[in-house]
């Protein structure tokens, strides 16, 4: 709603100073009241949280992309579900922490189309002093990878419903019924868009197995449980004289705990080239919560802030059912 006020010259005696005064009080609350109206208009160019959010929607707002420039029959295709967030607020990882709502996609996908794994985190910020929560603030790109079908000529329409949970003082619950086009055609993917896909892909952690420089190994005691998730590394553990910040934080997995559940900082050891780092992760194995789902341990290997091309972010993943030395 766009409201058109137009200014009216007063001619001012003093027996109209009342008149005046409620003129501005008037006038004052008419703008305020169209200013009100256009921030929360939906889908507006207004700041984000500019005014008292009410619901989820009011601080994130959310959209669908094509991540690849062009789709093929029988290929995988990536989505990537953009979340931008109001200033101060933040969305949460896959494992909130201490509390929160992960976000979901929810696809409707066209006959054919085939939803490959689950949505994709990259690497999130440990966010809070006291109550630990893992997320994100700012824009965030979580990818979705769905393979075409064999049969692929024409365009198709695919639909969704996403689900977060925006917080600081408060927590809001938001979602959004979103809409893409795929074709099997070549498109070019403007800078804008291709700049938050390839931070979200930088920042994608990388399997622990991959990492040439480190290992994980279960801790047992005598009666072969589980007590402890081993891990130790050789990396870019020194940025010049500064020992680089280490520490490992745990995913979600039924029937397993991980001590308090808070970030476990790695020990260095060694000096110079000999210099490694040591984490122990407390484990807690309750198989009787585990939701007949197999016993793991899972985590993030979090090295440095983020923000650096050697900032490495890696992905553990054992089984418990039986001794694991990677």
């Amino acid at each position: 709603m766009q409201t058109t006020v137009s200014f009216l010259k007063w001619s001012v005696r003093a027996q109209d100073c009342v008149r005046c005064i409620l003129a501005a009080v008037l006038l004052g609350a008419l703008f305020a009241g169209s200013t009100a109206q256009a921030q929360l208009m939906p889908g507006g160019s207004t700041k984000l949280g500019a005014v008292r959010p009410s619901t989820g929607e009011d601080l994130v707002r959310a959209s669908l992309w094509v991540v690849e420039g062009k789709i093929e029959a029988s290929h995988t295709f990536t989505l990537a579900l953009v979340l931008e967030v109001a200033p101060t607020w933040h969305v949460y990882w896959r494992n909130p922490g201490d509390s929160g709502l992960a976000p979901s996609l929810r696809l409707n996908l066209p006959e054919g189309f085939v939803a490959e794994g689950p949505l994709e985190f990259p690497r999130p910020s440990v966010l809070g002093k006291t109550d630990i929560v893992y997320g994100y603030e700012g824009k965030v790109a979580l990818l979705q990878r769905v393979r075409a079908p064999k049969e692929f000529s024409a365009q198709q329409h695919i639909t969704a419903k996403a689900t977060w949970m925006a917080c600081k003082e408060i927590c809001l619950i938001g979602e959004a019924d979103l809409a893409i086009e795929v074709a099997p055609v070549t498109r070019v993917i403007p800078r804008p868009q291709r700049d938050v896909i390839d931070a979200a892909r930088f920042t994608m952690p990388t399997a622990l197995t991959e990492a040439s420089r480190w290992s994980v190994h279960v801790e047992r005691n005598a009666e072969g449980e589980a007590i402890a998730l081993s891990l130790r590394g050789k990396d870019v553990l020194k940025r010049g004289d500064s020992q680089r910040a280490i520490s490992f934080i745990p995913d979600v997995t039924p029937g397993v705990g991980y001590g308090e559940g808070k970030p476990v900082v790695a020990l260095l050891e060694g000096e110079g080239e000999n210099l490694s780092a040591r984490i122990s992760v407390p484990l807690e194995v309750n198989s009787a919560n585990a939701l007949s789902s197999p016993l793991r341990a899972a985590g993030l290997i979090l090295i440095g802030d983020g923000t650096h091309s050697t900032d490495h972010c890696y992905s553990v993943d054992v089984a418990l059912t039986a001794p694991t030395s990677l």
